[in-house]
């Protein structure tokens, strides 16, 4: 039965659990994925003509949603959709790094198509 609640996606978690998580909430669905992950993708960073931008520039400068001080930040799906894509066709440490970069360049695509608020937070 659909109660109308957001659903929680775990499935780049766990395993993890008790370890540091990145939450990526749209209306519907809430994507929980552990941070390791995104070490593995952002770690080695690749820049563009701008510089580090979406998730490259949060992760590695330690703002917005990666701030120790920030809860929840809304983010614009048309830029990080540009930083993932600089990382297809990298080699990555964990099998799933893959399939999770996959997920959030479809995660931005609909959302950028679709106008949907993006909202992304660390614990």
């Amino acid at each position: 039965m659909d109660t109308g609640k957001r659903k929680d996606d775990y499935k780049f978690y766990q395993g993890f659990e008790g370890e540091k998580e990145v939450i990526i909430s749209l209306p519907d669905i809430a994507y929980h994925i552990w941070d390791g992950y995104f070490k593995d993708i952002f770690g080695n960073p690749h820049t563009t003509d701008e510089g580090w931008i979406g998730f490259t520039r949060d992760y590695n400068e330690f703002i917005n949603a990666f701030e120790d001080e920030c809860i929840e930040c809304a983010i614009d799906p048309e830029e990080y959709l540009r930083d993932l894509i600089l990382y297809q066709g990298q080699s990555f440490s964990y099998n799933e790094t893959t399939d999770l970069l996959n997920c959030l360049i479809m995660i931005m695509t609909t959302s950028k198509e679709k106008q949907m608020c993006v909202l992304v937070r660390v614990n």
